[in-house]
């Protein structure tokens, strides 16, 4: 286990990992929307006549920290995006090997399946040889029944 995977929480997971990148990535949005919001009203209060002239500094100092975390949220989904990338390349590639030996495994049964079939055919020829050959001493024996 190296440092990085200590650092971070369900790295090992793919489902964890993916959880934490999705919160991660969906706070970062919702701080660019912040920003955006107070970065429009902010610019709105530099008309002395608005209602928001008072607070202007106010509306500038939540969109740079708006914008701040942001950027430190997108830092830190960073690498679980990287993680999530190479988990679901792991993940991929062990259901292909698992698929490929499914159809290994298939093709295998279906050659059984055909001698079985084989097989069977063989088994119904002996039954109707021998059915003939029943019906034959029955009739034979009907003969020398009726010859008595």
């Amino acid at each position: 286990m190296d440092m990085l995977s200590l650092a971070l929480l369900g790295w090992e997971s793919l489902d964890k990992v993916k959880a934490i990148h999705s919160l991660l990535e969906a706070w970062a949005l919702l701080f660019f929307v912040v920003l955006v919001v107070s970065d429009v009203i902010s610019h709105l209060g530099e008309n002395e006549a608005s209602r928001f002239s008072k607070r202007v500094g106010f509306w500038r100092m939540l969109a740079l920290v708006s914008f701040a975390l942001a950027i430190v949220l997108e830092i830190c989904a960073f690498p679980y995006g990287q993680r999530n990338d190479e988990l679901s390349t792991t993940r991929i590639a062990a259901l292909d090997r698992d698929a490929a030996a499914s159809r290994v495994a298939a093709k295998h049964f279906e050659l059984e399946i055909e001698q079985a079939r084989a097989q069977a055919a063989q088994a119904n020829g002996k039954i109707a040889a021998a059915m003939a050959r029943s019906s034959k001493a029955h009739a034979l024996a009907a003969q020398l029944n009726e010859g008595r």
